[in-house]
């Protein structure tokens, strides 16, 4: 039994995509995979404004982009508009933070689930995580195409295979020299490619959001070859278990591997630096940033052909799992959450209080495995009256607004989706009766409202937390005294702790130790302390940007 010691409290305080071969022409009503673009949808962030808008910023232009392709996929293919749903990723801090299979991982599996629809008979399964050899042959290709300043798909000095389906079949993990034979099944895909170039006469250029733009270029795209357009690379990323091309066979992911909600692997590699130029020479007087981005698939042999070999002998190797099966349809959004490994964090859930809390199962437990909880990942709830923590059950409900210790061990970072973010009819939101009267929000957006608990005896310390994907600034926070007391009218937190009303600082731990917060970010929690009364309840206003 893993022993799980909490941190203590505060105290005193241009793309290619390789195919087998097969057929040509489309059988969309046959095939369970989504159905080709009438016409390209090239990457624009405000389709109101005249020409391309490409600033290429961050996660804010990557939702706008994304979420404009699928507005224009609806009406090219005759969808019900909003049907395709929108986009939704982490805050950039968080974003930032994400490893490039996180981040690829993320968006793949949130185009695939988007294109779920049923009338139409596709299925939208995500794929089940990255794996380490897919990984590795994704990397060494890359590393290949970059040293080398290419643009194709062949290596011949490599183990003999020119070919992406080769490079799997000579992998001595996955392919026919695996210990137990070949540990993949056929697929009719096996590999895209995006390489970039800029090149400039005053140093090197910048080259922002090559992932996301190479994915997005996939996905809305086509590859243009002698005079013809191909979707092929539209097609590995959004294939299922019938192909387009052929759907009377399964020649997509077969799903007969692990749980039945997803099925395949994924690599991904990105190479940028300052001496790639997308296959042409590079020239003396001149600053160049370039590089490639390579995504490898792979479809696992099913559990029935392991058993008959022994207990898992293929030895793979999942790094990132996969991001839980959300609700895309319509306009529904989820949102998502890191948990490193083996580091305590504070969390609270997002939605709203009162409105149907998700249990610890419901929010965790697609994305984390429920057999380990307890051993491999757990939470824990603190209560400030008693002052004691409780160890929470899979069946618990997680409150918004009461933040958790939340610690996994599962041997990497887990990505967590949350409910969705608090909306405008919940900023004014509080639980007694007497906290209905109109408060002082300083935002026209409104405000997170949470009450926190008091004492006649003492002073209590409690955790709390942010259920919403906006950054605040602690500096903008208000406290406000309902019942009477000194900061009716609202006060800072600094006014409020003179007036001896709550504590002067927010703390967060950090993993190492607790810091004084500037910022509350997303779902973050915190240790906030009030002060001895029975007078008045102190309520936050943490005001939505």
């Amino acid at each position: 039994m893993k022993r799980f010691g909490l941190p203590g409290m505060v105290v005193g305080l241009f793309m290619l995509c390789w195919l087998s071969p097969g057929g040509d022409g489309i059988a969309f009503a046959a095939s369970d995979s989504p159905p080709d673009l009438v016409d390209a949808i090239f990457w624009d962030e405000d389709p109101a404004t005249p020409g391309l808008q490409q600033s290429f910023l961050g996660v804010e232009s990557v939702e706008k982009a994304f979420n404009n392709g699928r507005r224009i996929e609806e009406v090219q293919l005759g969808l019900t508009p909003g049907v395709l749903g929108m986009l939704a990723l982490p805050a950039q801090e968080v974003w930032d933070r994400m490893t490039d299979d996180a981040k690829a991982l993320y968006i793949i599996n949130a185009e695939r689930q988007a294109r779920g629809l049923a009338t139409l008979g596709i299925s939208g399964l995500p794929m089940t995580g990255i794996e380490s050899h897919i990984d590795q042959n994704a990397a060494w290709y890359g590393d290949y195409l970059y040293d080398n300043n290419l643009t194709e798909f062949t290596d011949p000095d490599y183990l003999g295979a020119n070919s992406p389906f080769s490079r799997i079949d000579k992998n001595p993990d996955l392919g026919e020299s695996a210990t137990y034979g070949a540990c993949h099944e056929y697929l009719h895909y096996a590999e895209n490619i995006a390489y970039f170039a800029e090149i400039s006469a005053n140093g090197p250029p910048p080259l922002p959001l090559p992932l996301e733009r190479a994915i997005y270029n996939w996905i809305y795209t086509p590859r243009y070859l002698q005079g013809s357009t191909s979707w092929d690379q539209r097609r590995a990323v959004l294939v299922q278990s019938r192909t387009l091309d052929m759907p009377a066979y399964e020649y997509g992911y077969k799903n007969n591997h692990g749980e039945s909600g997803s099925e395949g692997y994924l690599g991904i590699y990105v190479r940028i630096g300052t001496r790639y130029n997308a296959g042409d020479p590079l020239q003396n007087g001149l600053y160049y940033t370039g590089g490639v981005v390579v995504m490898d698939i792979f479809d696992p042999i099913g559990d029935l052909a392991e058993r008959q070999t022994g207990d898992r002998p293929c030895h793979y190797n999942p790094g990132v799992g996969r991001l839980a099966a959300a609700s895309f349809t319509g306009l529904a959004e989820r949102h998502v959450t890191e948990l490193p490994n083996d580091r305590w964090v504070q969390l609270t859930p997002g939605g709203e209080p009162g409105k149907g809390e998700q249990s610890v199962q419901a929010i965790f437990g697609d994305d984390l495995p429920l057999a380990g909880y307890g051993t491999d990942w757990i939470v824990f709830a603190f209560d400030p009256v008693s002052n004691m923590y409780t160890t929470l059950s899979l069946n618990d409900a997680l409150v918004p607004r009461q933040a958790y210790w939340v610690l996994q061990r599962t041997g990497s970072d887990v990505m967590v989706d949350m409910p969705p973010s608090t909306s405008e009819a919940y900023v004014q939101y509080c639980d007694d009766a007497e906290c209905m009267e109109p408060l002082p929000c300083n935002s026209a957006k409104g405000c997170v409202v949470i009450p926190l608990q008091t004492s006649p005896a003492r002073d209590l310390w409690q955790m709390i937390g942010h259920p919403s994907r906006a950054s605040i600034p602690v500096d903008q926070v208000q406290v406000v005294t309902i019942g009477g007391g000194p900061c009716e009218n609202g006060c800072n937190l600094n006014t409020a702790a003179l007036y001896y009303v709550v504590g002067d600082q927010f703390w967060h731990y950090d993993g190492s130790g607790y810091t004084a917060m500037t910022t509350v970010g997303p779902w973050e929690g915190f240790w906030v302390l009030a002060k001895q009364t029975s007078s008045y309840t102190p309520v936050l206003l943490l005001p939505l940007p």
